[in-house]
């Protein structure tokens, strides 16, 4: 058995518009780097994806939820206000159980059950639910396949995901700009791997998943804990990439658990949930300032990270209540006094000029795709079996 292509990476790999076929040269390469090819280069430089953002607002966002007894409920999120703007990057913070993946599905539109509120983007009033098309959301947990490679993964996404008319063309520099806007040209065709199988690093498979749900150039992405299992250079790398991603007009939203100083400060904002309540939301390099600014007790001390400040006060133990009543207080007072930063113009418009909709590919073709992709996962771990037992 030899280490051609098999017929899952036909169908991923870039292909020749005219021939229909891998580029001559073109070979899958496990456990190592691969050279650069000409194609790959040139459409990289070629193709980097550009975004039209959106600056999103959400304005007194509640969410209950049943309780334990019959007809009873539990409320998650209260009065909860805050914007992202285009291009900015804002993390969400608070201890477990606070309430912030709840908020942050909300505005991603994952949420099913009804809400109180108001979500806005550029201004007006959008249904989070149908504005979902213009989101991209990458879960903790990476859904990728072991015996796939990124750029296999990423070529699956476009298959399926992009509409029919996007060429092979346009869908190839797609795929080459993004493996270079996320730092994985040089195991691009390294296999994802898993716990049995050898593969790329945490860190890699992370880039990865943002990068298939990329594909469909998203105005906005969510990410949910996506520092989590990884050291800390290749967190930090992970947030210094999502960044860049900012500089081209993503805004990007993720919940964080107690980043570092270096990952910290690479957000703009941050909004600190605790028990369902906001205690700040705004700017990281004035939230010392504002702790300060409610007494000596809750001052951030001198060379401390802020965020291990922050959530050392909202992880505060039973006789701390009265403190984070104080703190939830503290800010609903502020809000009260900026209500022109907080409050939109039209709360009744639908925007419906964001709610695109976007066609995907064919039932036919999606079956092709997803029957290759299986004969081709069948294949390839028989193929790693025996390179594994002939290395040996």
């Amino acid at each position: 058995m030899g280490t051609g292509a098999s017929s899952s990476e036909r169908l991923y790999q870039p292909v020749n518009d005219q021939e229909g076929v891998p580029h001559d040269g073109e070979e899958q390469k496990f456990g190592g780097d691969v050279e650069g090819h000409s194609f790959r280069s040139q459409s990289s430089e070629r193709k980097r994806m550009k975004i039209n953002g959106i600056d999103l607002r959400w304005h007194k966002v509640s969410y209950s939820v049943p309780g334990k007894k019959s007809g009873t409920t539990k409320q998650i999120l209260f009065d909860c206000s805050g914007n992202v703007a285009k291009g900015e990057m804002c993390c969400i913070m608070g201890p477990s159980g606070a309430g912030k993946t709840t908020m942050m599905n909300i505005l991603a539109g994952r949420v099913s059950a009804p809400f109180s509120g108001s979500v806005l983007a550029n201004g007006q009033a959008v249904n989070p639910a149908k504005f979902a098309k213009n989101i991209a959301y990458v879960m903790q947990e990476e859904a990728l396949f072991a015996t796939a490679t990124p750029r296999e993964a990423l070529h699956f996404s476009a298959a399926m995901r992009l509409p029919q008319n996007t060429s092979i063309e346009e869908r190839n520099e797609l795929v080459e700009g993004l493996l270079m806007d996320l730092d994985l040209t040089k195991c691009a065709d390294t296999l994802i791997g898993s716990v049995l199988i050898q593969g790329i690093s945490g860190g890699e498979k992370k880039r990865t998943s943002i990068g298939v749900e990329l594909i469909t150039q998203p105005k906005i992405i969510f990410l949910d804990e996506p520092t989590s299992g990884l050291d800390t250079y290749s967190a930090f790398n992970a947030c210094e990439i999502l960044k860049k991603l900012c500089k081209r007009g993503c805004s990007v939203v993720c919940t964080i658990h107690q980043p570092s100083s270096e990952i910290f400060h690479l957000f703009d904002k941050t909004l600190l949930i605790q028990s369902g309540y906001i205690v700040y939301h705004g700017a990281v390099n004035d939230m010392p300032a504002y702790f300060d600014s409610l007494g000596e007790k809750y001052a951030c001390p001198p060379n401390y990270n802020p965020a291990d400040h922050v959530m050392f006060l909202m992880q505060a133990k039973e006789k701390h209540k009265g403190d984070h009543s104080f703190m939830r207080e503290s800010w609903a007072k502020r809000e009260a006094e900026h209500k022109e930063d907080i409050l939109p113009p039209d709360l009744k418009r639908e925007a419906s000029f964001m709610v695109e909709y976007r066609t995907k590919a064919g039932i036919c073709r999606q079956f092709a795709y997803l029957l290759t992709r299986e004969v081709g996962e069948k294949r390839d771990v028989h193929s790693e079996k025996y390179r594994k037992s002939k290395s040996t």
